[in-house]
């Protein structure tokens, strides 16, 4: 990382410092001993990084994995939507959280209406909601910055009761067709969006979502 500083930004060093530095005792550790059989171990410190660090990341994703499993998706039954970012794209959001923020709520409510209308066709008169947990990935198995989104939508919706109460209903897997043409709307939106901004040119959209 010599060097770094002059064409990375310094979180990015940081990160990497931090992951250089994960479980070596010498950095600080922890040391156990089991009350039961007086076995003892030395933990290193970990460096609780949130980017590429295999020990680290792997134990967030396992927590929050089962975390989801338990409180939030229990006996429901869920389909992922991914969504990745042309080149141009992925550098635009990199460094502006905002503006990544609002090209996700794009897609999420995107997804999310088109739920609600095919429950609309089955239930012409139900009021219905459904349940999203996004998670942002920004780099590729390489490292490359690669923004993308992982979002796991109830794969169907909650109708509510007159009294408020809700309960599922499942919807069937969407058709090859139906899945076109929300890649199709999300595409046209977030680009609208973009250029509503000023941040891209005119031919973008006609470009981009012939792909």
């Amino acid at each position: 990382m010599e060097g770094a500083e002059k064409y990375l930004p310094k979180y990015v060093k940081t990160e990497f410092d931090k992951y250089l530095d994960c479980g070596i005792l010498q950095k600080g550790f922890l040391h156990i001993r089991c009350s039961g059989c007086k076995r003892s171990r030395l933990l290193g410190f970990s460096c609780k990084s949130r980017s590429f660090c295999p020990s680290c990341v792997g134990r967030q994703m396992n927590e929050a994995a089962l975390l989801w499993e338990e409180s939030l998706m229990e006996g429901i039954p869920i389909r992922q939507y991914v969504l990745s970012l042309p080149y141009p794209l992925r550098y635009l959001l990199a460094h502006k959280a905002l503006l990544c923020g609002k090209v996700l709520g794009i897609f999420v409510k995107a997804v999310q209406g088109q739920l609600k209308r095919r429950a609309k066709q089955q239930l012409p008169t139900a009021k219905t909601h459904t349940g999203v947990v996004t998670v942002v990935q920004r780099a590729s198995s390489h490292l490359a910055l690669n923004i993308h989104f992982h979002s796991l939508f109830t794969d169907g919706v909650y109708l509510e009761s007159a009294t408020g109460e809700l309960t599922f209903h499942p919807l069937p897997p969407p058709s090859a067709e139906e899945l076109k043409s929300l890649a199709q709307v999300i595409c046209h939106r977030i680009l609208r969006f973009l250029k509503r901004k000023g941040l891209l040119g005119r031919r973008w959209p006609d470009r981009l979502c012939r792909r």
